[in-house]
């Protein structure tokens, strides 16, 4: 039964293999063997999509990833989590004190019979 996954995952797929590739000088075929193994997919399936990626990019509608989108995105999604983050430590100098006592380093003595 053939599994439908998602257009971002597979041009994340296709951009990991590239990658992978690029960084091992290996061929395309061990590259997507490397990274369908780490995303649990087929490398049948990512091999058919980055020859779907290099056609599209041949006719002329560029590469189907769009890194500098991506790379837009990103640094929207950062500025984000780091506004968050300073709303934590800022909450978090606010908050109240632990409403659990310390524990006392008194000894309990214990009658033995």
């Amino acid at each position: 039964m053939a599994r439908k996954f998602t257009q971002e995952l597979k041009d994340r797929a296709v951009r990991l293999t590239f990658e992978h590739q690029r960084i091992h000088e290996c061929s395309r075929w061990v590259a997507a063997q490397a990274i369908a193994v780490k995303l649990g997919m087929s490398p049948h399936s990512i091999l058919d999509w980055m020859k779907k990626d290099a056609a599209s990019a041949k006719a002329g509608q560029g590469s189907a990833i769009d890194y500098e989108a991506e790379n837009a995105r990103l640094r929207a999604e950062n500025l984000e989590l780091r506004r968050v983050n300073e709303l934590l430590k800022e909450a978090s100098a606010f908050s109240r004190p632990n409403s659990t006592p310390e524990p006392r380093n008194d000894r309990v003595h214990r009658c033995v019979s």
